[in-house]
């Protein structure tokens, strides 16, 4: 954002310093464009490409090139250039949408132990209560296959809350678990499977 912001302003400032009527440019450009079949041709065929690229993508997401090296992480990027500051309570992951009556209810339930029952009852592929209040990992207490625990990096940039569960990211860092997320992927894998016969169906 920032540099096409400055890059339009300079360019308007040449503009104006040129002395160029620059609408009198664009305007001869367009009827041009317009008297050349070829050159109108081409505009369409190059706005319409990336649109037909993208149609022909339906389903817009797919989980077939996945690798399965990938680990699964929190507070950052994997490049480790956007971190998020703040306080996490409790994550719980799924593999299906949650409907909007849901995600609220679970809101207004907070992260209390009381509040995970009704989150279990929908068998959460991961579940973390950021319960321990020491150490450098948090747990994955869903039971649901081999368990994502989660590590600190570096361990000084984050603070235990204490007296309540949570976990306060300070500085700059990551959580990442030490191995690859092999049961989020096969999850995310088989709702590929389940979109991709639902799609021939529809064919």
């Amino acid at each position: 954002m920032i540099a096409n912001t400055i890059g339009a302003i300079l360019g308007a400032l040449l503009c104006a310093l040129s002395g160029i009527d620059i609408r009198r440019v664009v305007s001869c450009i367009l009827v041009r464009a317009a008297q050349s079949g070829t050159l109108l041709l081409a505009a369409i065929v190059f706005a319409a490409v990336p649109l037909i690229v993208s149609l022909t993508q339906f389903p817009w997401f797919d989980f077939h090139n996945w690798d399965r090296g990938y680990t699964f992480q929190l507070g950052n990027e994997a490049s480790l250039d956007r971190p998020w500051l703040g306080t996490i309570y409790l994550v719980a992951i799924y593999d299906r949408a949650l409907e909007p009556e849901e995600i609220s209810g679970y809101y207004q339930m907070g992260a209390s132990n009381n509040a995970l029952g009704p989150r279990t009852t929908r068998s959460p592929i991961a579940l973390y209560t950021v319960s321990e209040g020491d150490g450098s990992e948090i747990a994955d207490v869903s039971g649901h296959g081999p368990p994502l625990n989660l590590t600190f990096y570096p361990r000084s940039h984050f603070r235990w809350l204490r007296g309540r569960n949570g976990l306060e990211i300070l500085k700059a860092g990551v959580l990442k678990n030490e191995r690859p997320a092999e049961k989020l992927f096969e999850r995310a894998q088989r709702s590929q499977r389940v979109v991709d016969r639902s799609v021939d169906d529809a064919r």
